[in-house]
């Protein structure tokens, strides 16, 4: 393998549900704006500014716990009532939100986090290092995050002098990246407000520019502008958030004005949108990931050769083509340019048909093997990859049977190997340690899903998690990467493509470091 250094809605019909009210601080709050253009402001023409925004995305919602999150939608609308310490911007610069600066000590076991003291939750009390404290524990117990802070020890907090300590089991390269994701709760407020199960569901209390007002479950959910912001009352007065998956219903309602602001869009008429005045359009790379995954423990994938040829018999570029009309950028890795310790890959098992045979031969498959089942979700792209993969492999010899099931069933059977091979994508943190999420022996049963053993990449991601010089950092997981090609326990196919759509009145700026609607006004 080769390698470079350092490259990082509303044409829904709503059917008749009941709205929820919400507990303590994120109860009814602020005025909803349902009328558009019935506000004060004017603009350069004359004419009253919209301060509402109905806003498209990709899944569905379940709960807004910052801290048992699951799906995006949940993570967007965290994002506008909860802070962190710390954010990484665009031009990847740490910028302090809710501290004002930090120190890390010589050893690099611990960590002093300052924190601001003219922050306020929305139920009126004052942040505290208390708070902050709770937060943390409470995110290292969460089974969504604690296993992505490894070398979280314990956290010290003193309210006297406002600030908090992290001590670390070892040095935590990447410290500002990993605290920019964890979002600071009202410690007296998720006491009193969390169920049984220590979960908060719909109750929410933060620091952000935005407050939930009422939610209609897998339908909608209203935010409210904070009044009390510390940086000012944001100029967007209410956001509607509408999960809709369907692509046509998309298209339609952002043509007709229905939705201001789509993320994630993924339509056969993106051209369409592209052209049009009314509707201005973004396509970013993202740190999503869509891949084919073999299980190494199988008696059929237990031999690797055979992993290597099916590699070899891949063309991603007709993968792309075919199965997202262009829009992915075809990877031979799960890493992303946007992340801060990013290394390139050049696989030694790029598409090469005539070397797939070869290697079949090789692997004890002269005549040719029927693989069985490629698992997929049905309905999703990731039936269509199914597809041509199929068509790909026989191509050189080597049948299987598409089997398209219910989505829940294929991370079932990820999870527990009930399967040979699979189509899968998943986003990826913006850091080189989410290998341990593939190749880690610990996370076979999880996201493991090769099942993939090797003691030796074992301690290499050991080794690599923390080491705090950069360059020796990349040159493990160069070692790492290197022997992972080889194995070929999984062939990544491409990065998506995150295509954003809204209205060219809407001032917006696609991120995909900062989730924040805050600056977000109209014209």
């Amino acid at each position: 393998m080769k390698k470079t250094k350092f490259k990082r809605i509303l044409t829904l019909m709503l059917v008749i549900a009941l709205v929820f009210s919400l507990a303590g601080c994120g109860g009814d709050q602020g005025a909803d704006s349902d009328q558009k253009g019935s506000n004060t402001k004017t603009n350069e023409q004359g004419e009253a500014k919209r301060t509402d925004l109905n806003m498209r995305t990709s899944d569905t919602f379940t709960s807004v716990d910052p801290h048992n999150t699951t799906f995006t939608t949940e993570v967007i609308i965290c994002a506008q009532i909860y802070e962190t310490l710390y954010k990484i911007d665009k031009d990847m610069n740490e910028v302090p939100v809710l501290a004002t600066s930090y120190s890390v000590s010589e050893d690099g076991l611990s960590a002093v986090f300052n924190i601001r003291d003219d922050v306020f939750f929305t139920n009126g009390d004052k942040l505290t290092a208390t708070d902050v404290k709770f937060s943390l524990d409470r995110l290292l117990a969460s089974p969504y995050i604690g296993e992505a802070l490894p070398t979280f020890k314990s956290i010290d907090a003193d309210d006297e002098n406002s600030s908090i300590t992290i001590h670390f089991t070892d040095p935590t390269p990447g410290l500002i990246d990993k605290v920019s994701s964890l979002f600071i709760v009202n410690k007296k407020f998720v006491e009193a407000n969390q169920d049984e199960n220590g979960l908060l569901g719909f109750n929410t209390c933060g620091t952000g520019p935005f407050m939930l007002k009422e939610y209609t479950l897998d339908e909608s959910v209203t935010l409210v502008a904070n009044p009390d912001y510390r940086l000012g009352e944001a100029a967007l007065k209410t956001i509607k958030i509408y999960p809709i998956n369907d692509e046509n219903t998309i298209y339609t309602a952002l043509k007709s004005g229905e939705i201001d602001l789509a993320i994630s869009v993924n339509t056969p008429n993106w051209d369409d949108l592209k052209s049009d005045s009314a509707i201005d359009t973004a396509e970013i790379s993202s740190a999503h990931v869509s891949y084919m995954v073999m299980n190494t423990q199988s008696e059929l994938f237990k031999n690797k050769l055979l992993r290597q040829a099916i590699a070899c018999a891949i063309n991603r570029d007709d993968i792309v083509n075919m199965a997202m009309d262009g829009k992915g950028i075809p990877t031979y890795s799960s890493a992303s340019s946007l992340m801060y310790d990013y290394v390139d890959v050049v696989s030694e098992f790029a598409y090469d048909p005539e070397r797939a045979k070869a290697l079949l031969a090789e692997a004890g498959y002269p005549d040719g093997v029927d693989i069985g089942e490629i698992q997929a979700i049905a309905g999703s792209y990731f039936a269509d990859i199914a597809v041509i993969v199929q068509q790909q492999l026989a191509d050189v010899g080597i049948t299987s049977t598409v089997s398209s099931l219910e989505g829940n069933v294929v991370v079932q059977n990820a999870f527990t190997g009930g399967f040979n091979m699979l189509t899968m994508g998943q986003n990826n943190n913006l850091s080189m340690d989410h290998l341990d999420n593939y190749y880690n022996s610990k996370f076979i049963g999880n996201l493991n899903m090769a099942q993939y053993n090797n003691p030796e990449v074992d301690a290499l991601l050991a080794e690599a998690k923390v080491c705090m010089d950069g360059e020796e950092r990349i040159a493990i997981y160069e070692k790492v990467l290197d022997i992972v090609d080889e194995d070929c326990a999984y062939i990544y196919l491409f990065n998506k493509v995150n295509m954003y759509a809204w209205n060219s009145d809407l001032s917006f700026e696609p991120s995909v470091r900062d989730d924040s609607l805050y600056n977000l006004k109209w014209k």
